[in-house]
């Protein structure tokens, strides 16, 4: 029995270069005398056998060595070489470039095994690619073998690179079906031979001519695209023609091919030769007809592909061109800025000032000096070509026009000349900045002195022991990902947010925020997620004491409305009351509740970005957007001293409540039975409400009609 279905020649059976036999009549269909079918010859193929070693002059046409065709053509007693073996010599420390002809013989060697008449490309990839690592290192110096991995890595690369033809092979092979042959035949008839020549090359002897052409012309055009896979490497100047090498092969004499049967046993090496013409397989008019029809064939293929690679050297091109330059003449927006707002006589007064930037010239220049020295970034300093680049003022402007205005980042080219980009990382290390920088400080928990301020405030407005009031916001995030938006969008508001707890006082101080829960979860599945009352649970909050209609209570509380569950830490007001008391009651709490309501539209009036939809991609991003203007709004509370009125009367009595320090006795690690009882003294019910009808008879006797 054979070993592998392939086949040795003679030399005087070499097919020329411009044969179409080698890539046409090497699909010959089989016959009696001739069992198995003939191999099929292949670019950088190993084809000489060890009886008679010459091979034909033309038979590498495309600059390919010959000396790599001296192995056996036998692949199954092929040795797998060894790359990094000692007896092929040491590899060199650097990278091996690959060379035209090693991109011949390895593309010769991927036809050769993927093409294979007996396993075709049926085999597991391990062992297609160990074949082709030992046909293309059998042909290979020592110092210059390549693995697998290696040649399977630049076989990847280098159908990257022909991308574009494969991407319209699907098309071009639709052209080679069986029915299309006679119909392409009936088209284009050639000049001076008869139809009826050609009828009959559509029928021939058999009657299925027509189909094993077919079959023969996949095979033919899986030869051309390896071939000019090759081709297209050794011409990347553009100067190889596609239509002059198609009709070359198309269009050259027939010639006789010879092959070898099988041998007869594993023994016998140098079996009787057995000979087969061409010629005995076909007629002189069936191999006209045929050749008629692959003229024709050749012709489109060399139009679509010259359309496809035009197409694609204009988009390298495209992607090759140098990045455009755009000449900003920064120095002059740098100047005009200055003498527009931060010179001694700017063009524009203060009170232009404060409303374009948010805040007054003197805070805007505190933050910009912080910046400078926070960060690197925030400085003056020279590019490459020893040119200023932007300073610290210029760097802070594209932040805050977006913040204010949500001006697109691209909009801001026309006036500060800075580019999209960098207006955007700009922006970015601005919010990063001012967090860091004023984030301990303006995002605090209120202290002592805050705790004792927010409680005669509260007092004042009928609540002794009233903290501030607390809700939600959403803002929308228009740059959601397609995958999250089940999640981040809301019932009611219809798109994907993000949401913002909120404490504020009446002053419009933000005293607590939590940012970036989804859209989805309401008020009590935020407020189980937030640090709202971390502090409280570990003893580390202000200790608070006030009297409520003759009854004395130790825990501080937040207005809400109704969807909070009903908490000793809350009190909600009455819906649909009926009467006077209830009435009054709820138009207090409602009132004063609003704070937290005020405090999001001002805070949304003052930063229309958060108007905006967010159009970052990140949530890390979007989070230091809302916090650093938080931030900033408490900044400018604190500088203007924003507050609703005269809201202590000092000549008024004191009020009963009193906030004391809080008392340490276990560090940072709390026990976890106290924590359990402060949570239940903040969740518990009764005291809830007890604490809201106290409320209710305090306010009926402080601001009931009379």
């Amino acid at each position: 029995m054979a070993k592998s279905g392939h086949r040795k020649e003679t030399a005087a059976s070499w097919p020329s270069a411009s044969s179409p036999a080698q890539h046409f009549n090497s699909g010959a269909p089989t016959s009696s005398a001739n069992p198995n079918p003939p191999l099929y010859f292949y670019p950088g193929a190993s084809t000489s056998s060890s009886a008679n070693p010459s091979t034909p002059p033309d038979m590498y046409p495309h600059g390919m060595d010959s000396s790599y065709t001296n192995s056996s053509l036998n692949q199954w007693k092929r040795k797998a070489v060894t790359v990094d073996d000692d007896q092929f010599g040491e590899r060199t420390a650097y990278h091996l470039p690959y060379t035209p002809d090693e991109h011949v013989r390895l593309a010769g060697a991927w036809l050769e095994c993927s093409l294979d008449p007996i396993e075709g490309n049926g085999k597991k990839g391990e062992q297609f690619w160990d074949d082709i690592a030992a046909l293309y290192n059998s042909t290979t110096a020592s110092n210059r073998k390549r693995d697998r991995n290696q040649l399977k890595m630049e076989w990847q690369r280098t159908k990257k690179r022909l991308a574009a033809f494969h991407g319209k092979s699907p098309s071009v092979e639709t052209n080679l079906t069986s029915n299309e042959l006679n119909l392409e035949a009936e088209k284009r008839p050639s000049a001076g031979r008869d139809k009826a020549k050609v009828e009959r090359a559509g029928k021939g002897k058999s009657g299925g001519l027509s189909q094993e052409l077919g079959e023969r012309l996949d095979k033919f055009i899986e030869v051309i695209k390896g071939e000019l896979m090759v081709l297209l490497l050794l011409h990347e100047d553009g100067s190889f023609v596609f239509d002059d090498y198609l009709t070359s092969i198309v269009l050259a004499p027939p010639h006789k091919m010879s092959y070898q049967l099988p041998d007869t046993s594993a023994d016998e090496e140098d079996a009787m030769e057995e000979i087969i013409d061409a010629s005995s397989l076909y007629t002189l008019d069936d191999l006209l007809a045929e050749q008629d029809i692959i003229h024709s064939f050749a012709k489109e293929i060399a139009t679509e592909v010259t359309e496809i690679l035009e197409s694609h050297d204009a988009r390298s091109l495209a992607r090759s061109a140098p990045r455009a330059y755009v000449n900003r003449p920064r120095e002059e927006a740098a100047d005009r800025l200055v003498r527009d707002y931060f010179c001694e006589n700017p063009i524009y007064p203060e009170k232009v000032f404060r409303r374009r930037f948010r805040m007054r010239r003197a805070l805007f220049e505190r933050i910009v000096h912080a910046l400078g020295e926070w960060s690197p970034e925030f400085t003056q300093r020279r590019d490459a070509l020893d040119r200023e680049g932007l300073s610290p003022l210029h760097k802070c402007m594209p932040a805050i026009r977006q913040l204010p205005y949500g001006t697109p980042a691209d909009a801001l080219d026309e006036y500060l000349k800075i580019a999209e980009c960098t207006s955007v990382k700009c922006l970015k290390l601005f919010t990063e900045g001012v967090i860091h920088i004023f984030g301990d400080y303006y995002m605090r928990r209120p202290n002592v002195d805050d705790v004792q301020r927010l409680l005669d405030i509260g007092e004042s407005r009928g609540f002794p022991g009233m903290l501030g009031s607390l809700d939600c916001m959403h803002w929308r995030w228009e740059k959601c990902p397609m995958s999250w938006r089940g999640q981040f969008t809301s019932g009611y508001k219809g798109a994907p947010t993000l949401i913002l707890e909120a404490v504020a006082s009446q002053d419009l101080w933000i005293w607590h925020a939590f940012f970036g829960l989804a859209g989805s979860n309401n008020d009590i599945n935020v407020l189980n997620q937030s640090k709202l009352f971390v502090e409280e649970l570990k003893g580390q909050a202000p200790r608070v004491s006030y009297r409520v209609n003759d009854r004395d209570y130790e825990h501080g509380y937040y207005l809400v409305d109704g969807i909070y569950p009903e908490w000793a830490a809350f009190v909600k007001s009455i819906p649909m009351a009926q009467t006077e008391k209830h009435k009054l009651f709820a138009a207090f709490q409602e009132g004063a509740r609003k704070d937290v309501e005020r405090a999001f539209g001002v805070l949304q009036a003052r930063w229309s970005i958060l108007r905006c939809p967010a159009r970052l991609y990140d949530r890390g991003d979007i989070h230091n957007i809302m916090i650093a203007c938080i931030i900033l709004h408490n900044m400018i509370v604190e500088d203007e001293k924003e507050e609703a009125g005269n809201v202590l009367d000092l000549n008024h009595e004191a009020g009963s409540s009193t906030a004391f320090p809080s008392v340490f006795t276990h560090g940072d690690m709390p026990v976890f039975a106290k924590v359990l009882e402060r949570d239940s003294r903040i969740q518990d019910r009764p005291t809830h409400k007890a604490l809201k009808n106290d409320l209710i008879e305090h306010i009926w006797e402080k601001f009931r009609p009379r």
